[in-house]
């Protein structure tokens, strides 16, 4: 290969290396074992408002060893489960629909992000979390409260979608029925924002965890199966 071809050769390599990396196209039955593996942890705790913020840490640390980089969001969710599009939807999120802090609480949610699709591993408890005894109320002698959700379609047990099926459509704050909007953040981030994950790593028991993954990794041939679609 003389100079002229060395040059030319490099100059296409070049122009490969500015690709966008090419999207992974997970199947359906990986993300349903994916997702089971996260979803079959449990915890001795209850959250006030809920555990998305342990399915996503946890979550993210499955798909690291599974060689998937997932990104740590916090925002806003909500999820349209009945008929009535104000009595009937699932918020995680403050006034607007989106992700704030207000008094000193966390009027939010957390997911994963990887390239252009959404993670959600907590969909499962979102009926679970938003009863009562549960659910963040910072005026519980509200009068505008209208009663139960109706719960015509329950979320199913996990989210994972493209992002452009989970926006919110301009003009329309509730989404439609079984669908779930994840919106933004307004004002300044939580003060554990930075150091959650470092507070986790003493709030979870991460040498079960890595016993967890180890036995479900090996029960769905898990890193087998990605290696397939990588």
């Amino acid at each position: 290969m003389d100079r002229h071809q060395r040059r030319k050769a490099a100059k296409v390599e070049r122009r490969r290396d500015k690709r966008p990396a090419r999207p992974i196209i997970f199947p359906d039955d990986l993300r349903r074992d994916i997702a089971h593996t996260v979803r079959d942890v449990e915890f001795d705790t209850h959250a006030p408002g809920g555990l998305c913020f342990y399915r996503a840490i946890i979550g993210k640390e499955l798909l690291r060893l599974l060689g998937i980089t997932a990104d740590l969001c916090l925002g806003g969710v909500v999820y349209r489960a009945g008929p009535d599009p104000e009595r009937d939807v699932v918020s995680f999120c403050g006034p607007g629909n989106v992700g704030q802090m207000i008094d000193g609480k966390l009027l939010g949610h957390y997911w994963l992000e990887h390239g252009r699709d959404i993670i959600d591993f907590s969909a499962g408890n979102w009926r679970g979390d938003m009863t009562p005894e549960l659910a963040i109320n910072l005026d519980p002698d509200d009068p505008s409260d209208v009663g139960p959700i109706q719960w015509d379609v329950e979320p199913p047990e996990y989210f994972w979608l493209p992002s452009k099926e989970a926006r919110p459509i301009r003009g329309e704050p509730a989404p439609p029925l079984g669908r779930p909007y994840y919106t933004g953040w307004a004002g300044a981030p939580p003060s554990f924002w930075s150091t959650g994950l470092e507070e986790a790593e003493t709030a979870l028991d991460w040498k079960a965890l890595a016993a967890h993954f180890r036995l479900y990794c090996q029960h769905y041939d898990l890193k087998e199966r990605m290696s397939e679609v990588v």
